[in-house]
């Protein structure tokens, strides 16, 4: 019991660390091999403060929970309202009738998050009593260990008040379910409202995706667009929805091309791209206001007078492009990138020299590119270094690299604060400049056999180089041996 709840506590921290926020994805990677050493850890001192204060396991008593059939009406029997939440209720009502924007997106759940016996249950039953602004309210109370076939007799059962839902099969009450929602409006009356769309379901036949298409431009002030499911051909018309902030098709893996219409989409903001796309044509110049790319591609070359001119640009991923070789030479038009990933781009050769004039660039990793040399990037005579802002540097997995990026670490000298560098087992030394990374507080060196051994504490070649920054851990594969301060 005592391992699984602290696999289940690392495992949990983990995932929140990597979902913070899409623009930090890489910030968590590499601690999945801490794990084993966070659990051991915190085994042990779970055994010493059971023989300290002679702790017992004890099985989870899931007596207090509600059954399946005690359902929202019982629970609230004689519930009169809420005393003391009157703004509280208000706030929520409000985002209901006119949803919120966090960067052009809108929520699909509003959380109400609390330890238990504080009323969030009862909060949420008067928030959906007293709104007036949906034709359709449903009302559903699980409690933990639900399952599928509860929730599904649940709703039908809030919708018809149908009792007998319980003694039917997970068949059975799928077609029940679907028949209900059949018999509501495809679209609501007022789509000029609707503020978030999601599709998660495919559309077959012509008449449906002509249909589909011709309801989809009377969306007018849509803000948030996903299309999850497999569609072979994306709207053609939609670059008449001029209000989108947010598009995702990354999940859409038989989606090959984008028709021309989407980049007259001038005010979105952040764009996925799914594992299908055959290529991301120039035309994303456009985009003029896009400032999150999530890039998945099949060609081999981005081409220049794309990507390039994306001046407002944060934050750019490019991941699991099987067959792409070179990235544009004019990423200096990236003024204002922020954060930079690369991952899985397995025949990647070479990186545009033009990086070192990201000079807004915080974020740096590059992960899982297996033919990749970070020498590509440097120039063989640079006569002057460029000032950047280098915060955080990712240097993973990346079998063929030779050297560290001098040109890059010297221009980061006031600015760099944590370096991972991992599975890199060609690397043969640290640079010089490394001892003049002023800022630096975290340097991680892991399965690097060369370059860890010449970076062991005290007796390392090179560790007069790194011996002024606070937080170091050196992996040393060849003897197993772990130094960590």
């Amino acid at each position: 019991m005592a391992e699984a709840f602290v696999t289940n506590i690392a495992k949990s921290l983990l995932w929140k660390l990597a979902s913070f926020s899409a623009q930090e994805f890489c910030l968590a990677w590499g601690l999945e091999a801490d794990l084993a050493r966070l659990e051991e850890k915190l085994l042990a001192g779970i055994a010493s403060l059971k023989s300290e204060f002679n702790l017992s396991e004890q099985t989870n008593d899931h007596s207090h929970v509600l059954h399946e059939e005690t359902d929202m009406r019982q629970s609230f029997q004689g519930f009169f309202g809420l005393v003391g939440r009157d703004e509280d209720k208000a706030h929520i009502i409000s985002l209901l009738a006119e949803p919120f924007e966090v960067d052009g997106a809108h929520p699909f759940v509003i959380p109400i998050v609390g330890m238990g016996g504080l009323g969030k249950t009862a909060l949420a039953k008067t928030v959906s009593d007293e709104s007036a602004h949906f034709d359709l309210k449903i009302q559903v109370c699980v409690a933990d260990g639900f399952t599928l076939k509860q929730v599904m007799s649940k709703i039908i059962k809030s919708v018809t008040g149908d009792q007998s839902c319980n003694s039917l099969g997970d068949d059975e009450l799928k077609e029940k379910l679907e028949a209900i929602l059949n018999a509501l409006p495809k679209f609501p009356n007022k789509l000029d409202r609707v503020r978030t769309v999601l599709f998660a379901s495919d559309i077959g036949g012509p008449t449906c995706k002509a249909d589909f298409e011709k309801r989809l431009i009377e969306f007018k002030h849509l803000r948030s667009l996903e299309l999850i499911a497999c569609f072979e051909l994306f709207p053609k018309r939609i670059g008449a929805l001029k209000h989108v902030r947010y598009l995702n098709v990354m999940m859409n893996s038989k989606l090959k091309r984008l028709p021309k219409s989407v980049f007259k989409l001038q005010n979105l903001q952040a764009l996925f791209l799914g594992y299908g796309l055959e290529e991301l044509p120039k035309d994303v110049r456009y985009m003029i206001r896009l400032r999150l790319l999530f890039l998945t591609t099949m060609q081999k070359r981005l081409p220049e007078g794309g990507i390039g001119c994306l001046e407002c640009l944060q934050t750019l991923f490019i991941d699991r492009s099987k067959n792409l070789e070179y990235l544009c030479e004019d990423m200096q038009g990236l003024k204002s990138l922020r954060k930079l990933g690369i991952m899985q781009c397995k025949s990647l050769i070479s990186l545009p020299r033009s990086l070192k004039y990201l000079t807004a660039l915080e974020f740096l990793g590059i992960i899982d590119c297996e033919k990749l040399d970070l020498k590509t990037m440097e120039e063989e005579y640079e006569e002057e270094i460029k000032p950047l802002r280098l915060q955080t540097v990712i240097f993973a997995e990346l079998p063929a690299t030779l050297a560290l990026p001098k040109q890059i670490l010297q221009g980061s000298g006031n600015s760099l604060q944590t370096f991972l560098i991992e599975d890199c087992p060609k690397i043969r030394e640290m640079p010089e400049c490394v001892g003049y990374l002023n800022k630096l507080q975290q340097l991680a060196i892991r399965r690097c056999p060369s370059l860890s051994k010449r970076c062991q504490r005290g007796t390392g070649e090179d560790w007069p180089k790194i011996a002024h920054i606070p937080e170091i851990e050196v992996h040393y594969v060849d003897t197993d041996e772990e130094t960590s301060d």
